[in-house]
């Protein structure tokens, strides 16, 4: 029989209520200025046919990397748009299938960042090490690429309708990290999303994540950082210090719906929560399944699919956050550790 996830000795309450208190490093502002100074003002210049109803796009990114999108248009006026990204573990296409929220006039820009095929032609196929892939230095980490690479298909998707176009940025586990990362950056340029849907967020808590059993990518982390010694132990935990999602959730300010699980250690639960507990913004909402990456049984399936049964009303921007949710949620709002926003 597979066991459940690791709870890591926390109850349900305490694993929803967990905050990582560690401050941001003493460079984060100065580091994260540079890296939009040298990863954000390429023009945004598209490759492929955007006026048909559903079609890959390439169009160039930090470093002169190529990056493969499906643009996909509803019938009709578009009235905003999505831009999602993908989990850790992909296939080699991208998706054609229409997302939920085409229905109510919103486009979708489902985007594969570097190193995920078919994002692959300056950096090759880097999926099996993909998260270790130039770690030891911060300026060069992939995972910056990859920050830079939502950033941009932002301001893509704004090029293609209309810069003022409403944009809600989606992101599950991976994809969700990554959109806590690009979201924070958005909002430091002046450009912020207008919704962010985050599932089980990862790139948080590093620190409290060493040592404790973790699949996934903070697994392959763990094992590198246990690997070193001394000073590149130390120049290691600096980087992710660096690009911990909890330091720069603080720094989002728009609504956001986010699914936490109460037991999960490929995202650890605690780390996610610990993201959304983190998040600048007063219009929060988090909505909470048994467990994350796990098959929990139909129940649990069923909270996982409820949770995407939302993702259309909140997208759609031209309809108030809060009237959205309770519209659509029965109702039952619980305690939640930061706010009563608990679905």
């Amino acid at each position: 029989m597979i066991s459940s996830p690791e709870d890591y000795g926390l109850s349900e309450q305490q694993t929803l209520a967990f905050t990582y208190d560690e401050p941001a490093p003493s460079s984060f502002d100065t580091f994260w200025a540079q890296w939009r100074e040298a990863h954000c003002h390429i023009p945004a210049r598209v490759m492929g046919n955007t006026d048909s109803q559903s079609g890959a796009i390439v169009y160039e990114s930090a470093r002169n990397v190529s990056i493969v999108a499906r643009l996909t248009r509803p019938a009709g006026i578009v009235r905003g748009a999505v831009v999602t990204s993908h989990g850790y573990d992909v296939d080699e296409g991208i998706p054609e299938e229409e997302e939920s929220w085409t229905a109510r006039g919103l486009a979708t820009l489902r985007v594969r960042v570097r190193g995920f095929p078919p994002s692959t032609a300056e950096t090759g196929d880097l999926r099996s090490q993909w998260i270790l892939h130039n770690i030891h230095d911060a300026q060069a980490w992939i995972l910056g690429g990859a920050v830079a690479d939502i950033v941009q298909s932002v301001k893509v998707i704004q090029k293609i309708f209309a810069r003022q176009l409403p944009v809600a940025l989606h992101g599950e586990s991976f994809g969700g990290g990554l959109a806590v990362l690009a979201a924070a950056q958005l909002e430091q340029l002046g450009t912020p999303v207008d919704r962010l849907i985050l599932g089980l967020p990862t790139f948080g808590a590093w620190r409290w994540r060493l040592h404790k059993y973790c699949n996934g990518t903070g697994g392959q982390i763990n094992m590198m950082v246990e690997a070193l010694r001394g000073d590149d132990q130390v120049r290691l935990l600096n980087v992710l210090d660096l690009f911990d999602a909890v330091h720069h959730a603080r720094r989002i300010h728009c609504p956001v719906l986010c699914k936490l699980a109460c037991r999960d250690d490929v995202v650890p639960a605690p780390t996610a929560a610990s993201v959304f507990n983190a998040l600048g913004s007063e219009d929060t909402w988090a909505f909470v399944t048994k467990y994350g990456h796990f098959d929990g049984g139909l129940a649990d399936a069923r909270r996982h699919v409820a949770f995407e049964r939302l993702h259309p009303g909140f997208a759609d921007t031209q309809v108030p956050a809060a009237e959205t949710i309770a519209v659509i949620n029965s109702g039952d709002f619980q305690t939640a550790p930061k706010s009563p926003n608990l679905l």
